[in-house]
Order: C-alpha cells, then structure tokens, then sequence
C-alpha cells in the first residue's frame, strides 16, 4: 500500500531543473504544483541576482495552500552565497541545493551633465533690487555673478573632474555660450566675455533671434534638453538649469510640442504658455500633475525665477513641473539661489552610484 501511494506521488509530480540535488530519490520529487511554481520562482531570483531579492544570510519557511511547507536558507560562503531550498509534504520532499558567485563586481562613477540656460530677453535689463536708489545694477549682472558662483562651486568641489556643464541663452531662439566641456576655466571665460553690464552691451545675447522684448522660455528649455540626449545613459546624472525673468511671449516650432508653429508677442502667448508646460513637465508624470510633458525623467529641472509680487502663470507652471523651483523679487539674491541649485545638484551625484554584479553559478 505504501509503494502503491509513493508510486501514484512520483506520476503525479514533475521534476524541478537540477542545480544541486540531495542522493534520495524522494528529493527529485517537486511536491505539488503550487510548490513547484514557487521554488522556480526563487531559483530564478537567485541565479538572475535580482537586487535585493535576498539579504544574505537568512532562514523563513512558510506553508503553502497545498500543505507543502517550504524551507529557505540563505548562506554565505566566502565570496559565494549558497540557497538551500526544501519542499517537504507528506510522501514526498525535495531539497535544492544552489550556490553563486561574484564574478565581476564594478562601480561606476557617476557623471554629471548640467546646463545652465539663461534669459537674454529686455526682463533681464530690469533693476536687480527693486529696493535701489542710485547706482542701481541689472538682473543680467546678478545673472552672471549668480553663474560665475556656480562655476566656481564645481570648481571647488572633489566631483568637479566629473561635472561636464555648459552654458545656453535664449531670447526667441536659443544658443551656446560655451557647449557642455569639462573644462570649468574655459566656461568662466565665456560667461566673462559674453555677458555685460545690460543685454545690448552683452556679445551672448546679440545673435538671438526676437527683439529684446520677445522670450519663450520652452525654447530655452527645449533647446537645452536636447543636447542631453545624445549623452543619457546609466551612470549620467543629468540636469536643466533654467534661470529667467518669468515671461513668456513667444514660441519657435518644436514638433515634440504642438502646434509647432514660429510666433511672437501678445498673440503668441497661449501657444507659449503650452510650450512651457510641454518642455517643463517630465514625461513620467512623476509630480502625479496628470500630464505628460517632453523632458525626460532622468532629467532633472530646476527654475529660478526672478519676477514681481503677483504670481504668473509661467511661475505657476514652474513651480508645478520642475524637480526644484525658487522665486524672487531681488535678483541679486540668484547668486545664493544658484549655489543652493549647486548644493541639490552636487548631492544628488555624490550619492549615486550603481553596482553591476554579473553573477557565476558555483559548479
């Protein structure tokens, strides 16, 4: 009787791929369907190393709905990490035995890949401190001491050897002041030589497109997020700084964001508005905004805006969609806001870091 139920057990069952078995012809048994599924399940996590999938050593064992009960230990050896797995029922029991090793281990540097793009449009003539009397400076001033702060920040820094940053300006169109480089000497160059004392005297803002009164603040953004593209990937940090006088009147085609169409002034200013959202918004949802924008959620924005009192849709926007958003009436203080950006930005590379595992099955 006893043979006649192990024998109808044996027909019933299926066999799980060995790895390591035990000698008795019982442990070649899975017990049950339901614990058949669940031991692939972990061998499976086990040689694919699925990150965290278990914190070595440990031991849990828990019944299944059949009235298998399953056993799981987890040991390490050395550099390798042995899996024991046990699925006993009644007339029947299995025990796998697995064991892996670490093959190669990397860690790679993390890289960070910043832009900086900065409002070249008339709001940047506009008094720096609303509060001055006489000998009165321009925000584009506090804008480049604000940039110039930033650069000396990474320069600063331990990481700066991994911090690649360029700088862009926009008007209607958008432009390089100096393309992303590694070489923060010859970006301070650049920021020195190309913005002055007002936009007119400022070589950078000369060869925008638009008259000093026109701005689209998507076109910086756009124009911005598409030269990371061509550098994403695992190991970049990637980031938009986007420093302006929060308006926006003008928009240039971008067929990522309709309707992509060249427009300017008073009437432009509902299709510059949607550029704005389109270019501002990741296109995750990540903030649960209920909208799909075009930046990439790796992406990360921050805004600085510098505007008066009353709250504009354009800061509005920004507020809801940028990763960071800071505000001020008083440009002189961007350059305290942009080495706070600095701050957020430097962290955030400092403590990424990705550990690749490729791991090797013991024989």
């Amino acid at each position: 009787m006893f043979i006649g139920i192990f024998l109808v057990a044996v027909m019933q069952s299926q066999f799980l791929l060995a790895v390591y078995r035990g000698q008795s012809g019982a442990d070649r048994v899975v017990s049950g369907y339901k614990a058949e599924s669940a031991v692939y399940d972990i061998v499976a996590k086990f040689l694919g190393g699925y990150p965290q999938a278990f914190a070595f050593p440990f031991s849990t064992s828990k019944t299944l709905d059949d009235g298998t009960t399953l056993t799981v230990e987890g040991v390490t050896e050395g550099m390798g990490q042995k899996l024991l797995v046990t699925a006993d029922r009644e007339y029947a029991m299995t025990r796998l035995e697995m064991s892996r090793g670490v093959r190669e281990v990397q860690t790679l540097p993390v890289e960070a890949q910043v832009v900086l793009a900065l409002d070249c449009s008339a709001r940047m003539d506009e008094q720096a401190d609303p509060t001055c009397v006489t000998g009165c400076g321009k925000r584009i001033v506090e804008e480049k001491n604000g940039t110039l702060q930033f650069i000396n920040s990474v320069i600063s820094r331990p990481v700066n050897a991994r911090f690649k940053l360029g700088v862009a300006v926009f008007r209607v169109g958008a432009a390089w002041l100096i393309e992303p480089t590694y070489d923060m000497n010859a970006v301070k160059d650049a920021v020195h030589d190309g913005l002055r004392q007002d936009t007119a005297s400022s070589p950078a803002c000369q060869s925008l497109s638009g008259e000093p009164g026109e701005v689209s603040l998507g076109s910086g953004l756009s124009f911005s997020l598409e030269s990371l593209k061509d550098s994403a990937g695992e190991g970049m940090a990637q980031a938009v700084v986007l420093v302006s006088g929060e308006q926006t009147n003008s928009r240039i085609p971008y067929d990522p964001c309709p309707p992509s169409v060249l427009c300017t002034g008073a009437g432009c200013r509902p299709a510059a508005l949607e550029m704005l959202k389109c270019t501002a918004a990741d296109d995750a949802d990540s903030k649960n905004t209920g909208y799909l924008g075009v930046r990439g959620q790796k992406v990360s924005l921050y805004a600085v805006g510098v505007g008066g009192g009353t709250e504009t849709e354009e800061e509005m926007m920004l507020r809801l969609y940028a990763n960071k958003y800071f505000h001020t009436a008083n440009a002189t203080v961007l350059p305290r806001l942009l080495q706070e950006v600095f701050g957020l930005e430097v962290n955030r590379v400092a403590t990424m870091k990705i550990r690749k595992v490729v791991p090797v099955i013991i024989p």
